[in-house]
């Protein structure tokens, strides 16, 4: 961690430079910049923990500095960009409107939103280690998978937020109702393929990590019971990016806040009494219970902008997608 700290500048650049970049429209060329830095980071990887030709074998310290290297490379290819796209200056001035009290207005709540996520799981696992350390290290490994299955939801989250901006500024609500109908049907469509996909298979990916019996029982059973709620986080995330759009992200915060600390955390305390599974069943319920809430602050927003209606249909057409598909 001591070396990985050095590059976590470079990575904060590059994050916030890639966002400036899609929120103008272009997303093609961070995602690019962001795949080759996964490539050198894999390549460095097998070249400084193993010591492969002139490379010294550092064994973990060679992991972190490969992470470094992609972190550097990621800095220079964003900034490589936002000159490009003249978003930065030769002098360091910005192109991008506004100042800076109202970019921290904006920032710091998704800032605090950002960080009761894994405050989450840093309590799940608290809970968890009461049951020893195979709970702890199954819900290690399940929570890696469910990172990698939903990117997919994630990813429409990320796009949700400077489509909902841009069209917003330019006044364009019609086409913010739709992208949240396409959001809402998107995240419920993937989270229900996902969750047949991993309650059939969870134990087999989870070989892949551990031969342990009882690790595997456990990530099988986790997906056969928090999977079904991957479709109901999408809509708390894209809500969440809704949000963010509309340049509200008190209201993105609020929703997290309520999300975390009265109602998944509740939850879990309530689950862990009674064992491991219940923890499970708390997770997959507060999922559920936080995307109704989020329902709710989504129809007041409507009110608040004089689209009740619009967003009511498209909150109806959800639930009626989702009801089909539950039904093939």
């Amino acid at each position: 961690m001591s070396i990985l700290y050095l590059g976590l500048p470079f990575l904060m650049v590059g994050i916030v430079g890639g966002g400036a970049i899609r929120a103008i429209g272009i997303t093609r060329d961070t995602e690019i910049v962001f795949a080759i830095a996964g490539v050198v980071n894999l390549v460095f990887d097998y070249l400084l923990i193993f010591g492969v030709g002139p490379f010294p074998a550092l064994g973990i310290a060679g992991a972190a500095w490969a992470t470094v290297l992609s972190f550097l490379f990621i800095f220079v290819g964003i900034g490589t960009l936002l000159v490009r796209y003249q978003l930065v200056g030769a002098t360091g001035q910005t192109g991008v409107a506004g100042d800076l009290r109202e970019f921290f207005l904006t920032s710091l709540p998704a800032i605090f939103t950002q960080i009761l996520v894994p405050v989450t799981a840093v309590f799940t696992t608290f809970l968890l280690a009461r049951y020893g350390p195979d709970a702890v290290a199954a819900y290690g490994v399940a929570s890696r998978i469910e990172t990698l299955a939903l990117v997919g939801i994630s990813a429409i989250g990320m796009a949700m937020t400077p489509f909902v901006a841009q069209n917003f500024g330019a006044g364009k609500h019609g086409r913010i109702d739709e992208a949240i109908v396409f959001a809402g049907k998107a995240s419920l469509v993937i989270g229900l393929c996902l969750f047949v996909i991993l309650a059939f298979a969870g134990s087999y990916v989870a070989k892949i990590f551990t031969k342990d019996p009882g690790v595997i029982e456990f990530v099988s059973l986790y997906f056969k019971v928090v999977a079904f709620s991957y479709g109901f986080q999408g809509l708390v995330n894209v809500t969440v990016a809704v949000f963010n759009g509309l340049q509200t992200p008190l209201t993105a915060l609020k929703l997290m806040f309520v999300r975390s600390a009265l109602i998944v955390f509740p939850a879990l305390v309530i689950g862990s009494i009674f064992g491991p599974l219940w923890i499970l069943i708390a997770l997959c319920a507060a999922n559920i219970l936080a995307a109704g809430y989020a329902h709710h602050l989504m129809i007041a927003s409507a009110r608040q902008w004089r689209h009740t209606r619009v967003i009511s249909n498209s909150v109806r057409n959800i639930s009626k997608t989702f009801r089909k598909r539950v039904k093939r």
